[in-house]
């Protein structure tokens, strides 16, 4: 039998899985866009509720009216709901309610190893595919915006172009969230499903998301002469370390609340501060307008206060 003979493909496992392949993709592409973002550029757009996209924020251009290329390969405009540069999330809302939502899957059992496809589309509306491991996963994890991204899941590569946005899928073909080239450099990370549905609701409902601020430089220091070898003893910190408040902002939480410049701060609400990742695991969530309790040392002696927190403004902490 030639290699060729279209009658030998019933008994071929290996075509068998190529076709079953071939069908995931069409069928995942149902639900995917394509966004214009320059003239040959484009990024990958997911139907995440009825005329409503999920995608990538830090590609989208600064226009609120968007070019999108539907499943039908006609392009039609959208409109920017909301954007988070911390979790690199936005939410689009276009006219077409009639497209099926693509379902997502919370898996938290996503392991190393694990082998996922990637599903885009591409700015003549031709679909595209690329596939690889899971290069890591871990617990949830803080992008260096400030971000909670609530499952790390880390691809083994980057992402090529126009897939950013793309439904990451596993061998089963439940989508386990969309990638992004914008959060790891020199690797794909998967923005996953707990993230999509966590900060896009709240992108739909207020079309940002508020992140704590409270108006202050920082630098890490040891705590290893006396008295601070003691204060960070009784207060367990491990390390022995804290935030050097290098700066206030004029008018901001900080100043309002007493603090000073060379103060060190060691403790926020429940958080031991040592870092900034542990300042902003502490400003997290929704702490906007909340008044913290919070620990600084002043001259190697202890200082209780209340602060508190604002929004921050852009990338300010």
């Amino acid at each position: 039998m030639q290699a060729g003979d279209n009658n030998s493909d019933a008994g071929n496992p290996l075509q068998a899985w190529s076709d079953q392949i071939a069908n995931l993709v069409e069928a995942l592409g149902k639900q995917v866009f394509a966004i214009q973002v320059g003239r040959h550029e484009t990024v990958t757009a997911v139907a995440w509720r009825p005329g409503i996209l999920v995608t990538v924020a830090h590609a989208l251009p600064r226009a609120t009216d968007i070019n999108v290329i539907g499943p039908d390969g006609k392009s039609a405009r959208a409109q920017l709901a909301g954007a988070d540069g911390s979790t690199d999330l936005a939410v689009l809302r276009i006219d077409d309610t009639s497209i099926e939502p693509l379902a997502f899957i919370d898996d938290t059992n996503v392991r190393t190893g694990n082998w996922v496809l990637a599903v885009a589309r591409g700015g003549h509306g031709d679909l595209a595919v690329d596939h690889g491991l899971i290069g890591r996963a871990g617990p949830a994890w803080q992008t260096w915006r400030g971000g909670r991204i609530d499952r790390l899941i880390r691809l083994d590569g980057g992402l090529g172009a126009g897939f950013s946005g793309a439904p990451i899928a596993d061998a089963r073909g439940r989508v386990i969230g969309i990638g992004t080239a914008a959060l790891a450099r020199g690797y794909g990370v998967v923005i996953p499903t707990a993230t999509i549905e966590r900060v896009g609701e709240v992108l739909l409902a207020k079309g940002r998301v508020a992140r704590g601020y409270l108006g202050i430089g920082t630098q890490p220091v040891a705590l290893a002469s006396q008295p601070l070898a003691e204060l960070a003893q009784k207060l367990h910190l491990d390390p022995a370390q804290g935030l050097l408040i290098s700066s206030i902002a004029e008018g901001g939480p900080a100043e309002k609340a007493g603090w000073l410049i060379g103060d060190i701060l060691l403790e926020l609400g429940q958080h031991k501060v040592s870092d900034l990742d542990t300042l902003q695991a502490a400003l997290a969530g929704d702490q906007v307008g909340k008044q913290m309790r919070a620990s600084v040392a002043r001259g190697g002696v202890l200082v209780e206060s209340a602060v508190t927190v604002g929004e921050r403004p852009r990338r300010h902490c």
